[in-house]
């Protein structure tokens, strides 16, 4: 059979398979070559900044710092003090940009404090929140509606100053978890019909305040963009990555019966 099958390919370009013979045309369509894989990229990289502006009375109830690229930012908040006490979307952790319309994003501190000290009340301050562009998984980049990307992104962001937060005005906490350092990659993310969106990420945490001493965190956040624009936490819990095995819940969402 084998010599028979070479004396066909040879003289009427047919191929055996199975004992029937077919055309290699025949063999082509049913088996296409497949295309070449393109390089695997990890991760991908979400590039967002986003500015907030916020004003307070004096005397403003925070802690500044300089961070090591010469920038300045709020390092806590003093209980009591206006930062804590407004509601408004300002957290530890943020990198102040302008005291009203004066740029001090390459200001050292003692030429931020000296601004300060001659605004009069109440002062404007815009400010960022410090997290460079975050990385996402190539399949959650691949599997997200650009839109449902850019929420996403916003709503780790708003995770992340809400943790700094109340984790900042919570001794236990902060004992328990320490300091949000960063965002390390955005791991799971989906927003459900009701505009919700739930998104997954590991942090970064520090008890001693820096990078010498840091553990991984599994973070989860529910966050929902309201009419103007502003990103509000609904529900959000840190895990700690290796050996915990308990789950500390810094907010619940009590409406969320699903």
């Amino acid at each position: 059979m084998a010599s028979a099958c070479a004396i066909a390919m040879a003289t009427s370009a047919t191929v055996c398979i199975g004992m029937v013979p077919r055309s290699l045309e025949s063999v082509r369509q049913a088996f296409p070559p497949r295309p070449p894989r393109s390089p695997r990229r990890w991760p991908i990289s979400i590039k967002m900044s986003y500015e907030r502006v916020v004003t307070l009375p004096k005397p403003l109830g925070i802690v500044l710092g300089e961070v090591g690229d010469c920038r300045v930012r709020i390092e806590e908040f003093q209980p009591g003090g206006s930062a804590a006490t407004s509601g408004l979307d300002i957290a530890p952790g943020d990198v102040l940009l302008k005291i009203g319309e004066t740029d001090v994003s390459a200001m050292g501190f003692d030429s931020i404090m000296e601004i300060i000290l001659a605004q009069t009340s109440p002062v404007s301050l815009t400010v960022t929140d410090g997290l460079p562009r975050l990385d996402i998984t190539p399949n959650l980049a691949n599997s997200l509606k650009p839109q449902d990307a850019v929420l996403a992104d916003l709503v780790v962001r708003a995770a992340v100053r809400e943790c700094r937060r109340i984790t900042g005005a919570s001794a236990e906490l902060k004992e328990a978890l320490g300091e949000l350092l960063r965002v390390e990659i955005l791991l799971g993310a989906g927003v459900r019909p009701d505009g919700r969106c739930l998104v997954r990420f590991f942090g970064i945490f520090s008890r001693s305040g820096d990078s010498s001493n840091t553990y991984s965190c599994n973070i989860a956040a529910a966050g929902v963009k309201r009419a103007d624009g502003r990103i509000e936490i609904m529900a959000l819990s840190c895990a700690k990555d290796e050996g915990w095995g308990r789950t500390i819940d810094l907010k619940r969402d009590d409406s969320d019966a699903t």
